[in-house]
């Protein structure tokens, strides 16, 4: 609940949000990407939805990366549990731009931040507002549904014992 409230409210605040990886971004990590509206990383980075493994499923983030990717890239990497470097982040609409250096990373995502904040306030605010509303899978509806079906598998014996495992070969 506390994830899909995260990545709800990034996308509900009015000014651009710009989220920089310079490394890793794994499961919430990467979920929270949906709630940025300029993803900044660069290729060797790890992003990914590893979680089908252990039991639980990544639908809570379904609507949010159907935004971004679209059907068939959103399906692949929730069901595909092998992370993808910034490079693929960025050619299938995750990321919207991606760097050759990992040091270059903030720097160029502070510098797009601070090229956004020059512009009028209110035009970003009314500019996202209304990207959500034409886009049909902002209804809280799908939503509530794809964080449910994430909740359905949380806590069960599956997921417990495989959590364990997980974590035992850590």
């Amino acid at each position: 609940r506390g994830l899909s409230r995260a990545i709800i409210a990034l996308r509900e605040l009015p000014a651009p949000v710009v989220a920089a990886v310079q490394g890793a971004a794994i499961a919430g990590g990467c979920a929270l990407l949906c709630g940025a509206d300029v993803v900044v990383t660069h290729e060797e980075a790890k992003l990914g939805y590893p979680v089908v493994r252990l039991g639980i499923s990544p639908g809570v983030n379904a609507p949010f990366l159907m935004r971004s990717m679209g059907g068939g890239a959103t399906r692949a990497r929730l069901l595909d549990t092998q992370l993808i470097s910034g490079a693929d982040a960025m050619r299938l609409g995750l990321a919207h731009e991606c760097l050759a250096c990992a040091a270059d990373v903030t720097q160029r995502a502070t510098t797009i931040a601070s090229e956004l904040a020059q512009k009028p306030a209110p035009a970003l605010a009314a500019t996202k507002r209304w990207l959500d509303e034409l886009d049909e899978l902002s209804d809280p509806l799908w939503v509530e549904r794809a964080l449910n079906a994430s909740l359905e598998l949380v806590g069960s014996v599956e997921e417990r014992e495989r959590l364990a495992h997980f974590l035992a070969k850590s």
